[in-house]
């Protein structure tokens, strides 16, 4: 599902500030084609839906809806309140999808995963990854790893051949389920450092929203 039919572009060097206050930003079925040089900050109290050009370094704060995504190269998706719902994330490259609250599956819109990629890592501020009937739904490159920390259950399914777990850290349960097979780190490929600067400062006790300012800007210079 794309926006690359759409004319209407958005093209600029720097930060990208997008806020609808009662609606949406762009639509689930006509996603916002942008191409910019900065991190963008969407805020919106429907769904956000944006097509990037390139990397996408995007902080979404959606009330009601959930967030889609699109890029011909990495993501590296945050938020500043509450929960992300995933709805469609897909990018040619890397993945990291870090929350102040819970990381919680969308409506995928027809694709066969929430989120598709290369090398994913998950890092929940407060609460789940996923939920026992609704667990986050995702399409790992072959060869890709997963990792993933949250402080409560963690529940997520690989839709599409083997799941390559760098490191997966639950505080509470955890369901992990493959259409092919379970298989641990043998390539040699390190786990992400915000997931390990995630994990310490979460065991020292850190708040959720302390622990994302020092990972957001972790994250940006160190992509998955």
């Amino acid at each position: 599902r794309s926006a690359s039919a759409n004319t209407t572009l958005i093209n600029n060097g720097g930060v990208l500030r997008l806020t609808s206050q009662s609606g949406q930003i762009g639509t689930p079925s006509d996603f916002l084609l942008i191409r910019t040089g900065g991190t963008v900050f969407a805020s919106a109290l429907g769904d956000i839906s944006l097509d990037q050009t390139g990397s996408l370094n995007l902080v979404a704060d959606s009330t009601f809806g959930q967030v889609n995504a699109l890029s011909s190269g990495d993501i590296n998706l945050s938020n500043t309140r509450g929960d992300i719902r995933v709805g469609l994330i897909r990018a040619a490259g890397g993945i990291l999808i870090q929350s102040v609250g819970q990381i919680l599956a969308g409506d995928t819109l027809g694709a066969p995963a929430n989120v598709t990629g290369a090398s994913m890592t998950f890092i929940v501020g407060d609460g789940n990854l996923g939920m026992p009937a609704a667990p986050v739904l995702i399409n790992t490159l072959p060869g890709s790893l997963f990792n993933a920390y949250a402080p409560g259950g963690l529940y997520v399914g690989e839709v599409s051949g083997d799941l390559l777990i760098g490191l997966v850290q639950s505080g509470g349960s955890m369901a992990l389920s493959a259409a092919g097979s379970l298989m641990d780190n043998g390539t040699g490929q390190p786990m992400s450092s915000a997931l390990e600067a995630a994990i310490t400062l979460k065991q020292s006790g850190m708040a959720a929203n302390a622990l994302l300012q020092l990972l957001v800007p972790l994250a940006l210079e160190d992509p998955p």
